[in-house]
């Protein structure tokens, strides 16, 4: 695996000779919202911004946020003992990645995650990830950075597609056939809808041939639905609603006992939105957000007496709550000023019960359950300033109050610079500060981890976790190569920790800090005969002064190449992609390294039909982290799409 280090160091190279031999240009003028809450060009977006496109999800087969976050820069993708799946950021918890839904905040799920496999990509135009904090602009949770899923507006015509692929891995098991339906346009003067839908239905599979199963059976319905209408010269007037279905079924291995795990998740959502223009060069925003997510959990048998003792785990349920209220008011103050002041209301609220059983005389048992209900609120304003100094330094000022009913008040700031030397040369660098309250489980709920083997007690003392992080770096764009260099350092304090107590009973603590730098590589180039390559390699060093890790189970390096070959006259596509863990955490003071290469392929017939397949994980790679599968054995899979 050295030999994949030196090789990605001598990209560099290789992206600025492959500049030379350029036949085409790639694209650029990308815009994006999610750094500054308003447009701006990725170019001169201040700090590090990636857009992972409609395009790049296809190129992937990504059928779930997860898949399509698998090989943007800096980011890792971890899958959990609960089978959730989340993403870190520079070697962050991913409990410090802000995940957003169109700008809006989505309620968290199990264990107070919010599992991206849950969110489908039927209906996404593009996600914009932000790296470093942005608790400035976005409150508590952006200590790692913002992951914005933006979906698709509904179109000025009828138009519309239909997807259906199958799957399934080397020995025939892990089945899966997925099929997904979209379809817009206008419904009268001036109002505009979409609908969308995916299916997906995964069997079961078990590679080891050992107990426990290696993947659950799942089974997910997603449904999406947008409005849009014109209030004449007045604005634009929006709403959204989703609905997410997931099932997951199969043997567990809970307290060192095996059982069947029956977990049944929803998820839904309501927004409505009104972008107003008042007057000349100023505008008002207002949004109104739900969000709820609901699971409940049955195990057969219940999980044995814990320790010898005389509790006994049993089922769990769990409802959560989100409501966000946000004002914006913008106004371009002149050619060279964009000032925006804004307000947020946000209530979150968790309640469930916790079943156990409990054992009396003569072997009796008797039901106990232990319910909990629970809410906080945060209220918070802000303002921020882009300005141009000298008329060529572009100035980022921002600044954030917030005040949360259990943790306090926080106040955070953002400076950041982006400085053309140029025309295809920019250096940018910024100092951000970051946030994360403590979760409502933190504060007030006992719960079980690691399959219930370790017990953690809640504590309401607990403070907020905060970040200080400071980047500087350039990027070279020559209109047939783009290429970025940043390097990062972030110190995070008041990191809240699980105590041991003994017994395997931990408690919430604000006991550790951790110091986190790096280096991040980033590059695209258009090469000749229809080739293009990109590629992207994180370096992450993490200093954590509990020496447990406490951060992230980040790999110190991590890095991602895509070699792509377009032939359009023959509407024939292909890429080979390959990911990097360098040095990746696998056991207590153990890594490895390992690449993981996969293969795609596409072919049109005509302006509507496309027929593609693929290979994941071609070499069969495995690897597991704290007993939890984290790379799927070898797949094969085939599809079709259709557009009109």
């Amino acid at each position: 695996m050295k030999f994949l280090r030196c090789f990605f160091l001598f990209l560099p190279v290789l992206f600025l000779v492959g500049s030379v031999w350029a036949g085409e240009q790639i694209k650029l003028g990308e815009v994006v919202v999610t750094p500054t809450m308003g447009p701006r060009l990725l170019a001169d977006a201040p700090g590090s911004v990636e857009v992972i496109t409609q395009e790049d999800i296809q190129g992937m087969n990504a059928v779930s946020v997860d898949e399509a976050l698998e090989e943007a820069a800096g980011l890792t993708v971890s899958r959990h003992s609960g089978r959730t799946r989340s993403v870190s950021v520079r070697g962050s918890r991913s409990e410090h990645t802000l995940v957003l839904l169109n700008g809006r905040r989505l309620a968290s799920g199990f264990n107070e995650r919010i599992d991206l496999r849950q969110i489908p990509v039927v209906m996404i135009e593009r996600i914009e990830v932000v790296r470093g904090p942005a608790s400035a602009l976005y409150g508590s949770d952006a200590i790692g950075g913002v992951v914005n899923i933006i979906t698709k507006a509904p179109p000025e015509e009828l138009s519309g597609g239909l997807s259906f692929q199958y799957s399934q891995n080397r020995s025939g098991q892990a089945r899966e056939p997925w099929g997904s339906f979209l379809v817009g346009g206008p419904l009268a003067d001036n109002l505009r809808a979409s609908f969308a839908a995916q299916l997906r239905d995964k069997s079961g599979w078990d590679e080891s041939g050992a107990r426990p199963d290696d993947g659950f059976k799942e089974e997910a319905l997603s449904l999406f639905g947008n409005l849009e209408y014109d209030v004449g010269d007045w604005g634009l007037l929006a709403g959204e609603i989703e609905y997410i279905r997931e099932n997951h079924f199969g043997e567990h291995d809970r307290r060192n006992r095996f059982q069947e795990r029956d977990y049944d998740a929803k998820r839904r959502g309501y927004s409505l939105k009104f972008d107003a223009n008042l007057a000349e060069n100023q505008s008002l925003f207002f949004k109104a957000n739900r969000s709820e997510h609901k699971f409940d959990m049955e195990f057969n048998p219940i999980a044995a007496p814990y320790q010898g003792g005389e509790r006994a785990l049993g089922d769990r349920d769990a409802r959560q709550y989100l409501h966000q209220f946000l004002s914006r008011y913008s106004w371009q103050v002149n050619n060279n000023s964009i000032l925006t002041l804004g307000a947020e209301y946000l209530t979150e609220r968790i309640k469930g019960v916790n079943e156990e059983e409990v054992s009396g005389p003569g072997g009796s048992s008797t039901g106990l359950d232990v319910g909990f209900n629970e809410s906080v609120n945060n209220f918070s304003t802000f303002i921020q300033n882009e300005f141009l100094l000298f008329n060529t330094l572009d100035v980022l000022l921002g600044m954030r109050y917030d005040k949360h009913s259990q943790s306090g008040q926080e106040v955070t700031g953002r400076a950041a610079v982006v400085y053309p030397v140029g025309e295809n040369f920019r250096l940018k660098g910024g100092f951000s500060q970051g946030f994360k309250a403590p979760t409502l489980s933190q504060l007030y709920i006992d719960t079980y981890r690691r399959r219930g083997q370790d017990e953690y007690l809640a504590n309401p003392n607990l403070e907020a976790e905060t970040a200080n992080s400071a980047e500087v770096g350039f990027e070279v764009n020559n209109d047939t190569a783009r290429l970025g260099l940043t390097y990062f350092f972030n110190r995070i304090d008041n990191l809240i920790y699980a105590e041991d107590l003994g017994g395997n009973q931990f408690q919430y603590q604000n006991l550790s800090k951790a110091t986190i730098q790096g280096v991040e590589f980033s590059g695209e180039t258009e090469l000749a005969l229809g080739f293009s390559l990109k590629s992207n390699l994180t370096w992450t060093h993490l200093d954590d002064d509990m020496d447990q890790d406490a951060a992230s189970d980040f790999p110190e390096y991590r890095g991602n190449l895509k070699l792509q070959y377009q032939l359009p006259e023959w509407q024939l596509a292909a890429n080979l992609r390959m990911s990097y863990f360098g040095n990746a955490a696998y056991d207590a003071g153990k890594t490895r390294s390992y690449g993981l290469f996969s293969f795609h392929s596409s072919k049109g017939f005509g302006e509507n039909l496309e027929f593609f397949a693929g290979i994941s994980n071609m070499f069969n790679k495995q690897y597991e982290r704290n007993n939890v599968t984290q790379v799927e054995p070898r797949t094969f899979y085939s599809g079709v799409r259709y557009q009109f």
